[in-house]
């Protein structure tokens, strides 16, 4: 996950853990360097630091909001039609059946 928020916003990114993996991830989502699992120890990198502002700043949550709201849009819309299309069939056989 660290590696995709490098690359989207094209920082460095450091994750310290406790108990899982730290790394020093590049801005091109490369790893700097990085230490094992349940081990301690210390780990230094020289990082660009850049004051540029990227798309997915400018942007910030609106592209994840609409593409959540219309895929829900989509799963209602679907559902509706499925209970329209359900009770057309039902009213046909139930039609057919008292003829």
């Amino acid at each position: 996950m660290a590696r995709i928020r490098a690359l989207e916003y094209d920082r460095a990114v450091v994750v310290a853990s406790t108990t899982g993996v730290s790394a020093i991830i590049a801005p091109d989502g490369s790893l700097v360097t990085s230490t094992r699992t349940w081990r301690q120890a210390e780990i230094e990198a020289a990082v660009p630091l850049l004051t540029t502002t990227t798309l997915a700043q400018q942007a910030g949550g609106w592209p994840e909001g609409l593409l959540t709201f219309g895929t829900v849009a989509v799963f209602g819309w679907a559902l509706v039609q499925n209970v329209a299309r359900r009770r057309r069939i039902d009213h046909q056989t139930r039609g057919q059946a008292a003829e």
